[in-house]
């Protein structure tokens, strides 16, 4: 077939030769052979076959494993037509994958900043590049549903980095999206940071009214994310002028139209970017916005789109300073937060609590108020309260003319989030005497449920809790266990519990299951319990079975000393206080 010619002979081939390199390879020479002859065989096509529905996968699947050569061919081919392949709604996507192998090829260290092959490749890249200069071109790239995914692929090889905000959707199914990469900014080609420098000055440039317009666009604000994220990364200076150019382009004479954008669906996520990006001074003017007035700020909390916005407030780095002052306004408002359902904002304070060590015990404190359990004979409920997020007076309404205790019906997952942070704080006590000291019936409801067995792990795998506690635990829940280990997930909690428990511990679960062994045989969960635990041989041949726990629980736990030396690098562990 002569060069540049295109047929549906060519798709078949693709096809072919896509299949061939689904069953693998020898080794990797005959992989290069292979690849540089089917590079070789659809030269000419390449902008085609990547703008075709049913060809453009295969190309993203083959340019995602091309070598530097071939990704030479496919840019070179590609520049001949650039806007038509970016604005292609299958061209785009290949095209963000051959840049995307592009920057994964200098980075295995293949890179010399003498090798003619690179120049030549950086020289139609920066090429392809030029187009970001100039002021409305920038905008309607930004602005394009699929030259956007170009812009952002553009603005992450200039700065070294590909980011997580990149598109799944369009993976090849075969390649996992690999975490972020970074290049060292010394190791970039110096054009490439000129230009880099020059998109970021474009983007100045622009009017109030444009800026404000890229950002509440759905195509336009992911674009901005990406350049506040290179930018936070690779040059300091550049993310000033970009949050200063944002800020600057939302404030007014009298009012800031930030608070606007923050309600804003797609807008919001610009504001997240700027507190993610940690620039102290943006980060700070942020904060003096949306916390100048306390009852503005629980609305704030409360809103559907905004409370994402005080979630990165609460967790900011730039903002830790004023981490008390932010704690002690929004949990003045809890109750309202929690009656709009807006479960992250708290979650973030514990988390934040944690990371910091402050306000723990005041955070605990409040809870116990919000959810109606201060008085002591009330606290042995809040594990039950805080899992499904009911007040004690909600959640005993139902029993009030029997005077029993109620059944805990549902457990959600953020109150299982909640629970399993509360569990990290220095002195668990509350959570702890809670779970230790209700009735059997929820200790089961826990242990079955997909959000509170998790919680049940993180309570068995704590190491500020006591053993006495977990032994506790165990006390009461004995004569359920059999139910627990039928069930999808009290099985998973059991399997847990079994990897931490003592030689005491394990005696009292299996002498409370030996009994029901062919009941557990028969179960689909309960038979692998069966196995694990040795119920059979515990019934028949004790001593072998002690003999062959103790040897297990040797085994762990020297390789637990040698794993926790290795990890702690001879540093000093911190006291933490017990429960």
């Amino acid at each position: 077939m002569e060069k540049g010619s295109f047929d549906s002979s060519t798709v078949t081939y693709l096809r072919q030769a896509d299949a061939t390199l689904r069953n693998g390879f020898e080794d990797e020479a005959i992989k290069e052979v292979f690849l540089d002859n089917v590079f070789e065989e659809i030269k000419g096509s390449e902008a085609k076959l990547s703008m075709m529905k049913s060809a453009s996968f295969v190309m993203e699947q083959f340019v995602s494993i091309a070598s530097l050569n071939n990704i030479l061919q496919v840019l070179k081919a590609y520049s001949i037509n650039f806007e038509e392949v970016s604005y292609s709604q299958q061209g785009c996507h290949v095209l963000q994958n051959a840049l995307h192998r592009m920057l994964c090829l200098m980075d295995s260290g293949s890179y010399k900043s003498k090798d003619n092959l690179w120049k030549e490749v950086f020289s139609v890249v920066l090429d392809s590049c030029v187009f970001m200069t100039n002021v409305s071109d920038l905008a309607r790239w930004m602005t394009d549903t699929h030259g956007t995914y170009v812009v952002r692929s553009l603005l992450e090889m200039l700065g070294g980095i590909i980011t997580p905000l990149r598109s799944k959707k369009h993976q090849p199914h075969e390649r996992k999206l690999p975490d972020e990469i970074i290049i060292a900014k010394k190791k970039l080609p110096d054009e490439f940071l000129s230009m880099f420098e020059k998109v970021f000055f474009t983007f100045s440039q622009m009017e109030k009214k444009q800026v404000v317009e890229i950002l509440v666009h759905p195509s336009g604000t992911p674009c901005v994310c990406v350049m506040l994220h290179v930018a936070s990364v690779q040059s300091g200076d550049t993310l000033q002028v970009l949050c200063e150019k944002i800020i600057s382009s939302c404030q007014g004479n009298n009012f800031s139209t930030l608070t606007i954008l923050a309600k804003d669906r797609t807008g919001s996520h610009v504001l997240e970017s700027l507190l993610d990006s940690g620039h102290s001074e943006t980060c700070k003017k942020i904060y003096e916005i949306f916390c100048s007035d306390h009852s503005q700020l629980i609305e704030y909390a409360c809103h559907p789109v905004v409370n994402y916005v005080v979630q990165k407030l609460i967790v900011c780095p730039a903002l830790e300073e004023k981490y008390e002052e932010l704690f002690h306004l929004l949990l003045q408002g809890i109750e309202d937060i929690f009656a709009e359902n807006k479960f992250g904002v708290v979650q973030k304070l514990a988390e934040q609590c944690v990371k910091l060590g402050k306000c723990q015990s005041k955070f605990v404190s409040r809870l116990l108020e919000a959810f109606q359990c201060k008085e002591e004979e009330r606290k042995v409920y809040l594990v039950p309260l805080i899992a499904s997020f009911s007040t004690y007076d909600a959640f005993f309404s139902a029993s009030e003319n029997n005077n029993k205790v109620p059944n805990l019906k549902n457990v959600l997952y953020h109150g299982s989030l909640l629970l399993q942070t509360l569990l990290k704080f220095n002195n668990p006590v509350a959570i702890v005497k809670s779970l230790t000291g209700l009735p059997a019936e929820h200790l089961v409801k826990l242990c079955c449920d997909v959000a509170g067995s998790h919680f049940i792990d993180a309570f068995f795998s704590s190491p500020i809790v006591k053993l006495k506690r977990k032994r506790l635990w165990l006390e009461n829940v004995k004569d359920h266990l059999q139910t627990i280990c039928c069930d999808k997930y009290g099985s998973r909690v059991m399997d847990n519990l079994w990897k931490k428990a003592t030689m005491k511990m394990k005696i009292i679960i299996v002498e409370n299951l030996v009994n029901n062994e062919s009941d557990l045989s028969s179960n689909q969960y309960g038979k692998h319990i069966t196995r694990k635990f040795g119920i059979k041989q515990f019934g028949q041949r004790r001593a072998d079975w002690d003999d062959f726990q103790i040897r297990q629980t040797k085994k762990r736990k020297n390789f637990e000393e040698v794993f926790s030396s290795r990890t702690e690098g001879g540093k000093k562990k911190q006291k933490t206080k017990t429960s």
